[in-house]
C-alpha cells in the first residue's frame, strides 16, 4: 500500500497488486500493469501516470470503482495507449466530469460512444483538443496526433 502525505506525492507501483491513497495534494500515482487494486488520487489534481513501454490499458475492462479522485492521465510517451468510454471519463473524479490526458506522439487514445469534438482549449500554456460525449469531456493534449486518437460510435 502506498499512501502520499500532506503534499505534493509521486507514488510509484511495483506493479501487480498495489494499493494507492494519494492524499491531499496534485499527486502522481504511476503504474506499469493493469493488476493494481486501487487508486486513489484523494483532493486536489491528481495524475494517473502509465510506467514502461507499450503499456495499453483498456479502462473498460477495470471495475469503475477501481480508480477515483484521478483529473489527468499521463501517457508518458513508450507507445502507450488507453482505451476508455464515458462512463470512465465521469467516474474518474468526483468534482468535474473531464478527464485531461497528457503524451506524445507515440500514444494513442481510443474513446467508445458518441463522442464530438469541441474544438481547442488551453491549460496554463498547453493547449487541448476537446472532445465530449455527454456531459464528459476528454481533453487531450495537442502533442498526441490526431491520427492517434479513435473515436467509436
Amino acid at each position: 500500500m502506498l499512501i502520499g502525505g500532506q503534499g505534493d506525492d509521486t507514488l510509484i507501483g511495483n506493479g501487480g497488486p498495489d494499493v494507492f491513497y494519494g492524499g491531499v495534494g496534485n499527486d502522481v500515482l504511476a503504474i506499469s500493469d493493469a493488476d493494481f487494486r486501487r487508486i486513489d488520487g484523494g483532493s486536489e489534481d491528481d495524475t494517473l501516470r502509465l510506467d514502461g513501454d507499450n503499456f495499453d490499458l483498456d479502462l473498460r475492462n477495470i471495475s469503475r470503482n477501481r480508480i477515483r479522485n484521478i483529473e489527468t492521465l499521463d501517457l508518458n510517451g513508450g507507445n502507450n495507449s488507453v482505451t476508455l468510454d464515458r462512463l470512465e471519463v465521469i467516474g474518474f473524479s468526483d468534482r468535474r466530469n473531464r478527464l485531461v490526458v497528457n503524451g506524445t506522439d507515440t500514444n494513442s487514445l481510443t474513446a467508445t460512444g458518441d463522442w464530438v469534438s469541441s474544438g481547442p482549449a488551453v491549460i496554463g500554456d498547453q493547449t487541448y483538443n476537446v472532445y465530449s460525449s455527454g456531459p464528459a469531456q476528454l481533453w487531450v493534449h495537442e502533442e498526441i496526433s490526431p491520427e492517434g486518437v479513435n473515436l467509436i460510435g
